[in-house]
């Protein structure tokens, strides 16, 4: 009968999945000692003539002299085992030291003080809950598409700069952010879609005003030292017609002759012309006519 359980139990796959057998590499179990010595538990159970650095130093120092240096020391916390003449030596004698106990290689014998920041040997429970664990996003900067897969470029919230990564969407637990991301990025090309229209709409009338300048032809500048009569720069706005014609005198320019005859009051308007141009690119001329001293000449 035992050898046909025995047997049965050994083809049976419910049985061999939950069978219950020791597992020696199990990190929930202490380091094995491979050798004597490996490991050397120093504590004090009698007393000695003085527990001062020196005498505890010398003590561990005949203990080396006849059965070698350990690989660990394991102690307590105790004053005399802490100093800086043991450390000295075990230094020197290449021993790890270990300051208690058995689930953590240095943790201190008394609940109330804090702890070591040091990972403990065995097994921890799993977190059950993970949402403290998961940082936030505090914004999207960019996004792409890489071998088909969409991509976001992330800025995590309480972290610098430099932690800035890309997330594929697969991995984003709530779809909000990403909706987010998209409606800011539709409302910034629709900004950036009104601002092209608007440039190109300048764009049009400032080569329009263009074209209607050429279209008038050139220009002439008048200042106060302007000749009335210029063959090298004539232009409408430098050709006046005199009022007063004489049957016997046609004056058109001055000579270097001396001319002794009647004398002739002629007069000049002053014209001034200035130019300045709109908010919506359109050129607008204005002038103003002022009467000129009477000029004298003999002609």
């Amino acid at each position: 009968m035992y050898r046909v359980v025995e047997t049965f139990v050994r083809n049976c796959l419910t049985c061999i999945r939950h069978q219950k057998t020791p597992i020696w590499d199990h990190p929930a179990l202490t380091l094995p000692i491979r050798d004597v010595g490996d490991r050397v538990q120093i504590d004090l159970v009698f007393g000695l003539p003085s527990k001062e650095s020196q005498e505890i130093a010398r003590k561990y120092f005949e203990y080396i002299s006849i059965f070698g240096s350990s690989k660990e020391l394991l102690s307590d916390q105790e004053k005399e085992f802490l100093n800086k003449m043991m450390e000295k030596l075990i230094k020197l004698s290449g021993t790890e030291r270990l300051n208690k106990a058995k689930m953590c290689k240095s943790s201190h014998w008394n609940p109330e003080q804090k702890f070591l920041l040091e990972y403990p040997i065995c097994k921890v429970n799993l977190r059950q809950n993970s949402e403290d664990l998961t940082p936030s996003l505090e914004e999207q900067i960019k996004d792409r598409t890489r071998r088909g897969i969409k991509e976001y470029f992330v800025k995590w919230a309480d972290y610098p700069v430099s932690e800035n990564s890309w997330i594929r969407e697969s991995d984003f637990v709530s779809m909000e952010c990403i909706d987010q991301y998209l409606k800011s990025k539709i409302d910034q090309n629709e900004i950036n879609t009104v601002r092209g229209a608007r440039s190109l709409t300048h764009l049009r009338m400032i080569s329009t005003f263009i074209t209607n300048l050429l279209a008038l032809g050139p220009f002439c500048t008048l200042n106060d030292h302007s000749p009335i009569l210029s063959t090298s720069r004539l232009c409408s706005y430098n050709t006046f017609e005199s009022n007063f014609h004489s049957e016997l005198y046609n004056v058109l320019e001055k000579t270097q002759f001396y001319l002794n005859g009647y004398r002739f009051i002629c007069t000049r308007d002053k014209i001034s012309v200035r130019t300045y141009e709109t908010f919506f690119g359109q050129r607008i001329h204005e002038k103003m006519v002022a009467n000129e001293n009477f000029l004298e000449m003999n002609v």
